[in-house]
């Protein structure tokens, strides 16, 4: 599942529970950022002292970003975009679920 149908996965369901577009960027935001925690932790869990020393010696934000990429895959063996593709798809499908378990007569809070 790519990222555009996983997302349009949870925008449809809340269409489908009368959720106002506002509620949905809402919920959209909350669901990309918990997929952010999480890839963010799992990227953190995996770099050494040494890896957090050569990613402060990089000249910039750019270059650091790269670096934590290259150190993330060197460490795991996974890709960074496609592991955060999957988190994504594991997050929506959590909240999916959640919001299928809610009664359809209280939809206030999505």
């Amino acid at each position: 599942m790519n990222n555009s149908a996983s997302l349009t996965k949870v925008v449809d369901e809340l269409k489908n529970i009368g959720a106002t577009d506002e509620q949905i960027v809402e919920i959209m935001g909350v669901i990309q950022k918990a997929a952010f925690t999480r890839m963010y932790g799992n990227m953190t869990a995996s770099l050494s002292e040494e890896d957090l020393k050569a990613i402060e010696d990089c000249q910039t934000d750019s270059e650091a970003d790269e670096k934590i990429k290259a150190l993330y895959t060197e460490n795991t063996g996974k890709n960074p975009d496609s592991e955060m593709q999957d988190i994504l798809d594991e997050v929506a499908a959590e909240y999916i679920k959640e919001l299928q378990k809610k009664p359809t007569d209280n939809n206030s809070s999505y």
